[in-house]
């Protein structure tokens, strides 16, 4: 398998990079060490939970109830893995493209080694392992201080307005499109509003992206939802929606904004430093 084969956010990466100072053939159960180990964002909350509810020594536990007498193995990025871990990647992989998303994050692997690896089942009960995929591999909500927040001047390719209501067909059908029917019911909320609170990203007078805020069940401070097209991703699209929303809302002096059901959630750590809601809250 070629290294560049699979594309991954710099969490995934680093759970990767954590791997190779192993001495071990990487099974499964790695990836999930790996990322308690990383121990940022998602990754520290399930360390956290995993520390609590099973002890100190929860990673020896989960090590001595997975580990498998090595089988064949293959050589991937730097690592020697087994055609179960490499079943992982080929599971995580499947996961990021459902979701319609660039790049392979945390919550794909840790999903993928949740569905595979069934000897976790023997140290974690079902009630953990739910909770485990609440909260690495379900959307999560977020939180980002609006006080002092200020524009973060970004690429100048790409040209953001603020919709009007002759832009609401061609809006719809753009969302239809590229994302389906799913976040039309938010937008359908915006026809009444005396300003509409949705913002696009143009090229060539043509709609690349669009963010909202204050339409996600007709509530104020809520961002979302948001979407760009899956040709220009991580080309600062995304970033400068979010930014124009955030400083839109920051100037309507709210004190906080909650990034609704987010999927990417590294993304908007590093965009806005938007803390994670604990699960339960």
């Amino acid at each position: 398998m070629k290294k560049n084969s699979y594309r991954f956010t710099n969490r995934a990466e680093r759970i990767i990079d954590l791997l190779k100072e192993y001495d071990n053939i990487i099974q499964p159960y790695h990836f999930l060490i790996g990322a308690c180990e990383e121990a940022t964002g998602v990754c520290g909350e399930l360390f956290l939970y995993l520390y609590q509810q099973v002890g100190s020594n929860f990673m020896k536990q989960v090590e001595e109830a997975c580990e498998a007498q090595p089988e064949e193995y293959i050589e991937w990025n730097e690592l020697n893995i087994t055609f179960a871990s490499l079943k992982v990647l080929e599971r995580a992989n499947e996961k990021k493209e459902n979701y319609g998303q660039t790049l392979i994050n945390e919550g794909h692997i840790l999903f993928a080694v949740l569905e595979l690896e069934k000897n976790l089942r023997n140290v974690l009960s079902k009630e953990m392992l739910n909770h485990i995929f609440q909260i690495a591999c379900t959307p999560r909500d977020l939180t980002v201080h609006l006080d002092g927040y200020l524009h973060k001047p970004l690429s100048p390719q790409n040209e953001i307005r603020r919709v009007t209501p002759s832009d609401l067909p061609a809006l719809k059908n753009y969302i239809r499109v590229e994302f389906g029917e799913r976040w039309l019911e938010h937008v359908n909320h915006a026809s009444n509003k005396e300003e509409i609170p949705i913002f696009i990203a143009e090229r060539n007078n043509t709609i690349i992206g669009f963010a909202c805020y204050d339409l996600v069940r007709n509530q104020k401070s809520i961002f979302g939802p948001m979407g760009t097209s899956k040709d220009k991703r991580c080309q600062l699209v995304g970033r400068e929606l979010l930014d124009t929303c955030l400083v839109e809302m920051a100037n309507l002096r709210y004190p906080y904004a909650i990034i609704d059901e987010a999927g990417p959630v590294e993304f908007y750590e590093k965009a806005c430093n938007a803390k994670l809601i604990p699960v339960g809250q």
